[in-house]
């Protein structure tokens, strides 16, 4: 079975959300202010328009496979589709981002615990705690479910490899 579109999850000022172990599907994510999405278990989301997470962001007490999230295409309307990701603030960010049109930014003090994949990526900030690679998720783009209602492809993009740069 599919999963079903939940429309676009916003969360701002000190408003929380916690997604438990399953599959989910919004049109974009925007955390703002102290709001907070909060990780339980294996979760996997798709997103077929914008992420922008600020604040507070993501909250995963598990290790970064956990949390999957696929910028991708909708599948009923092309013309939708996931073509920036934001990760900014001073949250810490434990997951992985699977978004190969996407333009990814990082800025602000937080950090990144996991893995990003997109079109470009770019990293600012006047304290940046930095990018820490899960070498447990260097495979996850080559086998991706593309969309919420398709079968797994092995279209993606992989880690052929990778070197640690100073930032």
């Amino acid at each position: 079975t599919g999963v079903t579109n939940s429309g676009a999850l916003s969360l701002a000022g000190k408003s929380t959300r916690t997604l438990t172990e399953g599959t989910y599907w919004f049109s974009s994510i925007s955390i703002t202010g102290n709001g907070q999405l909060n990780i339980v278990g294996n979760v996997k989301i798709y997103v077929t328009g914008s992420i922008d997470a600020g604040g507070n962001g993501f909250v995963n007490a598990n290790t970064p496979p956990s949390l999957l999230i696929y910028g991708t295409v909708d599948p009923t309307n092309a013309a939708n589709k996931c073509t920036s990701v934001s990760i900014h603030g001073n949250g810490v960010f434990s997951g992985a981002v699977y978004a190969p049109a996407a333009d990814i930014t990082v800025v602000g003090n937080g950090e990144v615990y996991g893995a990003l994949t997109g079109k470009t990526a770019k990293f600012t900030g006047s304290g940046m705690g930095g990018f820490h690679y899960d070498e447990a998720l260097g495979k996850i783009g080559e086998f991706v479910t593309e969309t919420p209602t398709t079968t797994v492809s092995n279209s993606g993009y992989s880690r052929f490899s990778w070197r640690e740069i100073p930032f």
